[in-house]
């Protein structure tokens, strides 16, 4: 059903059955409410189910927004196994890893270091989101000190927000 029609139903339904209660209410049991209850009671009636929803269905979007976010994490997660699996080259894999990894997290910039055999530097270390002419402006890659000694000595992924 279109989500335009639920909306409509989510308000015109409760309006409705507000509306008949009251005239059951009006000629059965009181016999007698003025006009101007009649108004109030009905504006209340329909400002109600308005607010009810426009709250349900900011909950359903905000949700929907989720799930689709969700599942495109699980599109990107599937793509970056079939491509590692399919490739045998440990550098294509690395670089693969690296750009799959910063798209995944929406980032502009990615790294991604291999630990040299002593564990102070970097045996290799990989970038992505940054074109080759910066890449040889920065200079040589990183020896293993500032934030990246901090990564070797703690051996977990850190994320900045601002480089």
């Amino acid at each position: 059903m279109d989500r335009r029609i639920l909306r409509w139903l989510t308000i015109i339904l409760p309006v409705s059955f507000i509306g008949v209660m009251l005239v059951l209410f009006d000629n059965f049991l009181i016999g007698g409410l003025s006009a101007i209850e009649i108004i109030v009671v009905l504006l209340f009636a329909i400002i109600g189910p308005i607010l009810f929803s426009n709250w349900v269905f900011g909950l359903i979007k905000q949700r929907e927004g989720e799930i689709k976010r969700r599942a495109n994490q699980l599109e990107a997660l599937n793509s970056a196994a079939l491509s590692l699996i399919t490739e045998l080259d440990l550098g294509v894999v690395l670089q693969k890893v690296v750009d799959l990894s910063r798209e995944l997290v929406s980032s502009r910039f990615g790294a991604l270091g291999v630990i040299n055999e002593n564990g102070e530097g970097f045996e290799q270390f990989l970038t992505s989101g940054i074109s080759l002419e910066d890449r040889r402006a920065i200079g040589s890659g990183p020896i293993g000190k500032g934030i990246f000694g901090v990564l070797i000595d703690e051996g977990k992924p850190i994320i900045l927000n601002d480089i």
